[in-house]
């Protein structure tokens, strides 16, 4: 069994430029001391299934492994790579999620659940890009200090921590070590920004 692992990300705030970077133009911004973490636990082979925990925001749901659209992600036309450039979410894709998405959080409040849903349409898109069915079963419970549409860049804090976490578990991204160099490190930041779109 594969060791538990923590990743973490910081929020960020736009500094100069704001408005200016709705429209696709240069910005100022600033990493802040409000941070996501996500702690990764991996099962045992016999547990086939992927639990996501983000319980500051009441999300807890857990999927069965086999039962997840495998087939169409790893279809030659829609398969991704670590290395992949994924600058948008491919349609059939979505779809082929949709089904599993929508199952969390049955009852909740109505605007309380699409979070749920965008969330773990989110996840799963990632899990299945770089995950694999083979993969054993895994714990992912993600934390945050940064509040949800203050504008701090909460979504873009957790889907870095998803994108790290997971091309860790794939072996795509070292560890942070002494020797690092620049380039290994410029490197693996942008295999993890390709991911957290």
């Amino acid at each position: 069994m594969a060791p538990t692992f923590m990743v973490s990300a910081p929020g960020k705030v736009i500094v100069f430029g704001e408005h200016a970077a709705v429209f696709g133009k240069p910005a100022v911004a600033a990493a802040i001391s409000l941070r996501s973490y996500l702690h990764v636990t991996t099962l045992s082979k016999s547990q086939r299934t992927v639990k996501l925990n983000f319980s500051d925001i009441g999300l807890d749901h857990t999927w069965n492994i086999d039962t997840l659209p495998w087939d169409i992600f790893r279809q030659p036309s829609k398969k991704k790579y670590y290395y992949s450039h994924v600058d948008s979410l491919d349609s059939e894709l979505r779809d082929a999620i949709a089904l599993h998405a929508d199952a969390v959080s049955k009852g909740l409040p109505e605007e309380q659940r699409k979070i749920h849903v965008r969330s773990a349409t989110a996840f799963l898109y990632l899990f299945l890009s770089l995950g694999s069915p083979e993969s054993p079963g895994f714990i992912y419970t993600l934390r945050s200090t940064i509040p949800i549409g203050a504008g701090l860049g909460s979504s873009a804090s957790v889907c870095v921590c998803l994108s790290a976490a997971l091309l860790h578990q794939i072996c795509a991204l070292a560890g942070p070590h002494p020797n690092q160099s620049i380039k290994e490190a410029a490197l693996q930041i942008e295999r993890i920004n390709r991911w957290a779109f």
